[in-house]
């Protein structure tokens, strides 16, 4: 019995230190100095990926020492459709290795990662995940506060310890509902002056349009349904922040705010085609720890850590018969040469991972002008064209049954009940942020499977 509860503590809190690790990648990379010709051999590992991994294996440990195979839930019908139009995707694949490549991680998450969830946290209360969220919010909004204060990054550079600005809002549309109502609901001045704090710091550091959008709707949103009275002061809120906000905010939110309410290029196209290469360069350059092991060995390096400035990079003399021009932004280029590639294998999608593959061609006579930044996508159109129409049923199933159950437990008489106010209201931001970036990167699947979790917990 004392092995079985050893066990079941060990896996428990290895799940929950996954919400504090998964922002954090290692790329492990072979490498042989003394022959320049020799390939790169290079993994990008995420830490709860390898934690998902060690916690899989004690689980399954634990199941066969105490013959508990009966008791194993499986997830739920949109989670099984959702990864078997994954599988399916292969038939139309551009390249198998990159919708294997792909495919592992949907398994690993939406699969793996999700059965051990809903079979484990024996030995944690709800309330401690939920303060567990609102710990790691916290955190990242403190670094992105420290990058967008002190340091003075560029907007791009705000990011917490994800890759980008777009990252880190799509982070935010998960957690900054849940901040709100916990803000609402709780009775301890401290805790609501933390909620608060944190909320404001959001309003600073968010420099990212599209969740700033997927945001405020949410909050409408959950504002409404919490009761009439706390609607009207959040609309009262809302509209005096909105009235001054140009005044008091930095430039580079006023600039990252008119640069997403545009559909068109601002600025030289040969200066944006050019700096967006440097920025994608910069993103892979800025490194924590790098230890060589060895002659021939392992190179071991990290960037989360870091923020920089946009380097200054000399125009080259591409587009320079667009000078003068005015182009349509490569995001909604990208969106009709999406539907070009859903219309071209509608069923079953052209393969997971095979989106980069095949987007090219389809932009046929499209004037694509730029090289777009870091995951600003249409998560749907993503989903659609890789998967087809059977991964976006899926995907939009998913999505509902998530919000379904989070009303029905709102409705009940539960003490926690605001809680699941809260997950409606990511639930939303997420569905409407998932127009302008992509949900499903890597390391975002870590705490979207948490709320598929969260939203439909019996504890």
């Amino acid at each position: 019995m004392k092995t079985r509860y050893f066990f079941q503590i060990l896996i428990d809190y290895g799940l929950l230190s996954t919400l504090f690790l998964f922002p954090l990648f290692i790329n492990i990379s072979l490498i042989a100095p003394a022959d320049p010709g020799h390939p790169l051999i290079a993994v990008n590992v995420s830490l709860a990926d390898m934690m998902t991994g060690i916690i899989f294996l004690l689980w399954i440990l634990k199941v066969l020492i105490n013959n508990e195979w009966k008791q194993i839930k499986l997830p739920p019908a949109p989670v099984l459709f959702f990864t078997g139009a994954g599988i399916l995707s292969f038939v139309n694949a551009f390249s198998l290795v990159q919708w294997l490549k792909e495919l592992v991680q949907m398994i690993e998450y939406f699969l793996v990662f999700y059965v051990l969830l809903i079979n484990n946290f024996h030995t944690i209360k709800f309330t401690t995940l939920k303060n567990s969220l609102l710990a790691l919010t916290t955190g990242m909004l403190l670094v992105a506060f420290v990058q967008h204060t002190f340091l003075k990054a560029d907007p791009y550079f705000v990011k917490g310890l994800f890759e980008n600005r777009n990252i880190l809002g799509t982070f935010l549309c998960m957690m900054v509902p849940l901040v709100y109502v916990e803000l609402l609901s709780c009775n301890h001045n401290l805790k609501k002056v933390w909620m608060g704090t944190l909320l404001l710091i959001t309003c600073l550091v968010l420099v990212s349009g599209s969740a700033m959008l997927s945001i405020l709707i949410s909050l409408f949103t959950v504002s409404w349904l919490y009761g009439k009275k706390v609607f009207f002061r959040f609309l009262g809120t809302a509209l005096f922040i909105v009235a001054i906000y140009p005044l008091i905010m930095p430039s580079k939110n006023i600039h990252s705010l008119k640069e997403f309410a545009s559909i068109y290029e601002k600025g030289s196209i040969r200066e944006n085609f050019y700096r967006r290469l440097a920025l994608l360069g910069d993103l892979n350059k800025n490194m924590l720890v790098s230890r060589n092991i060895g002659n021939n060995g392992l190179l071991i390096t990290s960037d989360r850590f870091t923020s920089v400035k946009m380097p200054e990079i000399s125009e080259g003399e591409r587009y320079k018969d667009m000078e003068g021009t005015t182009q349509i932004k490569n995001r909604y280029l990208e969106m009709q040469a999406s539907l070009n590639m859903i219309a071209q294998k509608p069923l079953t999608g052209a393969g997971l991972g095979n989106y980069q593959d095949g987007i090219g061609s389809c932009y046929a006579e499209l004037p694509k002008v730029n090289t777009a930044e870091p995951n600003q996508h249409n998560g749907y159109l993503i989903i659609a064209s890789t998967t087809g129409i059977l991964g976006l049923s899926g995907l939009l199933w998913l999505f509902f049954l998530m919000f379904g159950n989070a009303r029905k437990r709102n409705r009940s008489n539960r003490d926690d009940k605001y809680i699941y106010l809260g997950l409606m209201g990511s639930i939303l931001a997420c569905m409407v942020e998932n127009f302008f970036c992509y949900l499903f990167t890597a390391g975002l699947l870590v705490p979207f499977i948490f709320m598929i979790y969260l939203s439909s917990n019996e504890q």
